[in-house]
């Protein structure tokens, strides 16, 4: 006697449950939004909760309100046709599956090495936690770096600073030494001799 699998009874199940939007609504795809509008009307009136009790009935009113919330507008409609049209009639996986690279490890019979983890040849994989002693060596070696720039700067300027300091006082000191050992009226007069030459 012919027997069919339960295998084949779940993947008849699952194209079944895998309407779309259209189909919840009970539209085609060519429809307007007039069209969408309407029969999102006359389906919720037929569905709401309060109107059946029923656990059913609110699990179809959750799948019209989700189909009329994307098909209602017209932005989110066109990308969920764009959508549509990357997959296949009876697909029920999601479109970005047919960009998948098939050479990544997770993909069926494909195996990487340690050689070329990285997609280089001949470098190795590294534990995480190498990498993160590395990337703590390299950010304590900046830190030190910094701060001794800082600090040097800092320390070559007041020094700078202190110098053109202290030997502007000294000058200071030895006009007020003069002026009053020497008077006013000589050093008035040494000032003119300089302004002369």
């Amino acid at each position: 006697m012919f027997r069919i699998s339960r295998k084949y009874t779940q993947n008849i199940k699952l194209i079944r449950e895998a309407h779309t939007y259209y189909d919840v609504l009970r539209l085609k795809p060519n429809c307007t939004q007039k069209e969408i509008r309407e029969s999102f009307i006359k389906l919720s009136k037929e569905h709401h909760p309060d109107a059946n009790l029923t656990l059913e009935s609110t699990r179809k009113f959750q799948k019209i309100l989700e189909a009329y919330q994307v098909l209602g507008k017209a932005d989110t409609r066109g990308s969920y046709d764009a959508e549509l049209r990357m997959t296949t009639p009876h697909s029920t996986t999601a479109p970005h599956s047919f960009y998948r690279d098939f050479n990544t490890p997770d993909a069926p019979g494909a195996t990487r090495t340690n050689e070329d983890y990285y997609g280089l040849k001949g470098v190795k994989k590294v534990s995480n936690y190498v990498i993160v002693v590395l990337c703590l060596i390299f950010a304590g070696i900046g830190v030190a770096l910094q701060i001794l720039a800082i600090r040097s700067s800092m320390t070559f300027k007041r020094e700078k600073l202190d110098l053109q300091s202290t030997e502007t006082s000294h000058q200071h000191a030895q006009v007020k030494d003069d002026a009053s050992k020497y008077g006013n009226e000589l050093q008035l007069k040494r000032l003119r001799d300089k302004l002369k030459e």
